[in-house]
């Protein structure tokens, strides 16, 4: 299994719309092959502050992961609003 995490930052007036960006990332990306888990959190205590926690069967998986799908345009055109 393959473990990603990692954090990030975005301005207070953007975190509803990346809240939305990372709920459709979710979306598309829970039916992709080998994907385990893949999930955003907020931070209680600092809101503008996002982890991602994701969990891969394998290298190959993971690889595929990063081909581009339909949604993806939607989905970074979002993070790009906030970015």
């Amino acid at each position: 299994m393959i473990i990603v995490t990692g954090t990030m930052e975005v301005a207070p007036e953007s975190v509803e719309e990346a809240k939305e960006a990372f709920r459709l990332a979710q979306d598309a990306t829970a039916s992709e092959r080998g994907c385990l888990t893949y999930r955003f959190f907020q931070s209680v205590d600092q809101p503008t502050l996002f982890r991602v926690y994701e969990e891969w069967e394998d290298k190959s998986c993971l690889k595929e992961h990063g081909v581009p799908i339909p949604t993806w345009p939607r989905i970074v055109n979002a993070w790009r609003r906030w970015a």
